[in-house]
């Protein structure tokens, strides 16, 4: 045994292998461990800040009793909670479905069950992956597990939720407003004292999500607030970009390794499916359609996919393109059938075709404005827009809960609608541009924005 660690009342004991960490505790665990360590934590770095002497102090140590706690029971049950593409009406426990995976850089890989293995190497991290490779969902693993460190203060941000806002010249600034979304009621001269004097983990999610007027102011204040603040720790999630991080210095990046079989065929397993269906696959997966498939089957999304379109077609088909046009071909199709219930009506009633059309164009003229998410009366106008772009009839109204609750591209998540992953956004988009006369694609290619050729995949599908 590697490490032996207990939680300040002794309460919880557990061990840690030299490989890695695969014990793991409920989400109420969780939030317990946070709401003692951390507060904990807080307290004996601010010891040297706030005079004892003062009544200041007594009221920062009240508030720190109940500020932490608000902000981790919020944060916990939030990041530790997943919808699978399979069945958008399930919210998943984060380790009821969660398989471990490796990361790699030149130097070799590292067992990411455990945030040790990460940071005996690195305290500044970039972990890259394309969409669908997990990289997401591993932030929220290492969030959580860190917290079993009893060690560090974490923060995590979402970095998509800038693009609504202005980027402060202090990084800090634009960080502390939108941690006080999540419930972190912190004045922000005590929130940048916790980076300065607590061992603070940062995780930022979606670099590549930001809008690219934004992407470089962010990119400055995260390498300038890693060197303000010496025991700051950082970690960062982003699709692959050529040249983007050769500049973040004392950055390492590494990038998401594929699924191997064995881990294929664990995340399988752990989805809630047909279990007929679901036990075929599994054995065609390991006797043939991992290797003749392996750039699908070894990303989850991918995967996810071909056991949705399993049954349904004979061959995985071994273009991209086509893929998704299986995939949006089962859920458009199938709706709730893998529940074994009927299937369920369209509002709008429209044919594929149109549905596919309109559904292409609202991607389209979303993607082109970097939008990624929406608040209803936002998704509704570009339902609008869409709608006069292509000059078609339909409700929006019932189109949206078509979306949300028939085909299951676009998902409800608090107040914000997204799509269920963006690589759909991707690809209506370029279903969009395809069906376009050549006058057109040249206009729509100088509007594209840079992220088109330099991170997605609109380009390639």
């Amino acid at each position: 045994y590697h490490y032996l660690l207990y939680n300040t009342n002794d309460r919880m004991a557990y061990l840690t292998l030299e490989g890695g960490d695969n014990l793991n505790f409920t989400r109420e665990e969780y939030i317990q461990i946070a709401a003692e360590s951390v507060t904990k934590l807080v307290k004996e770095g601010f010891a040297g800040i706030v005079d004892k002497g003062k009544g200041t102090y007594k009221k920062f140590l009240v508030a720190t009793e109940s500020i932490f706690p608000k902000y981790y029971d919020t944060a916990i049950r939030k990041y530790s909670s997943l919808k699978s593409i399979i069945n958008r009406t399930e919210v998943y426990y984060l380790y009821d479905i969660y398989v471990n995976i490796f990361i790699e850089n030149n130097k070799g890989k590292i067992d990411t069950s455990n945030i040790l293995n990460i940071l005996k190497v690195s305290n500044a991290t970039i972990i890259t992956g394309m969409g669908g490779s997990g990289k997401s969902t591993l932030l929220k693993h290492l969030f959580l597990n860190c917290l079993k460190l009893n060690a560090y203060v974490p923060f995590f941000i979402e970095l998509r939720d800038i693009n609504g806002m202005e980027v402060s010249e202090r990084l800090e600034i634009s960080l502390h407003k939108l941690l006080n979304d999540t419930n972190l009621n912190l004045d922000y001269n005590h929130f940048c004292y916790a980076l300065e004097k607590c061992d603070t983990i940062l995780f930022l999610d979606g670099f590549d999500e930001l809008e690219d007027d934004k992407a470089q102011q962010v990119a400055k204040g995260i390498q300038d607030l890693f060197s303000r603040y010496e025991k700051i720790k950082v970690f960062v999630t982003s699709r692959p970009c050529e040249q983007q991080f050769i500049s973040w210095n004392n950055f390492n990046e590494f990038k998401v390794c594929p699924l191997r079989k064995n881990e294929a065929l664990e995340l399988i397993k752990k989805i809630n499916y047909s279990s007929e269906t679901k036990s075929r696959f599994l054995s065609d997966l390991e006797d043939k359609l991992f290797d003749l498939h392996r750039s699908f089957a070894s990303n989850p999304l991918l995967l996810t996919i071909m056991l949705l379109t399993y049954g349904d077609y004979a061959e995985i088909p071994s273009k991209i393109h086509m893929f998704y046009e299986e995939a949006f071909e089962v859920l458009f199709r199938k709706h709730d059938s893998i529940k074994g219930m009927a299937l369920r009506t369209l509002k709008t009633d429209l044919a594929k075709d149109d549905f596919e059309r309109i559904l292409s164009a609202f991607s389209f003229i979303s993607y082109i404005e970097t939008k990624y998410d929406f608040r209803r009366k936002e998704l509704i106008e570009y339902l609008e827009k869409a709608k006069e772009l292509i000059n078609a009839e339909f409700s929006v109204e019932n189109y949206l809960t078509d979306l949300q609750e028939a085909v299951c591209i676009i998902q409800l998540e608090g107040l914000l609608y997204s799509y269920t992953h963006r690589s759909f956004q991707e690809y209506f988009t370029a279903l969009y541009i395809l069906r376009s006369s050549k006058e057109q694609r040249k206009i729509i290619f100088n509007m594209m924005p840079a992220r088109a050729i330099k991170k997605d995949n609109v380009i390639e599908l």
